[in-house]
């Protein structure tokens, strides 16, 4: 499994990524897809900002990329948070949105 840094996640099982955009793919086709999946997700300066985040860390931002109003990651509050912290805020996010308790 793998996280980045804006605590979206794919997983690899033998050598095929689930749950990136696009389907399963084969991991020589994954570039090309990851690329086009993030085009969305970058602002002017995103790699210096993202450089300088420790590996157990991310970028939270508010409002999240997923809302209407945090489509446009230059525009939005960004923050470096331990990775969990970020991961449990999407999770929970997800499931109170899918109707689930959290």
């Amino acid at each position: 499994m793998a996280v980045d840094v804006l605590a979206c996640a794919v997983v690899s099982h033998g050598g095929t990524w689930i749950g990136v955009p696009g389907g399963d793919l084969d991991i020589a086709e994954i570039d090309g897809v990851l690329d086009r999946f993030y085009d969305t997700l970058r602002w002017p300066g995103w790699q210096q900002e993202v450089a300088s985040v420790r590996t157990d860390h991310g970028i939270h931002t508010w409002p999240p990329p997923w809302s209407l109003e945090g489509k446009d990651l230059s525009s939005v509050s960004r923050k470096v948070i331990p990775l969990a912290e970020s991961i449990s805020f999407h999770h929970g996010a997800a499931r109170q949105l899918n109707g689930h308790e959290s």
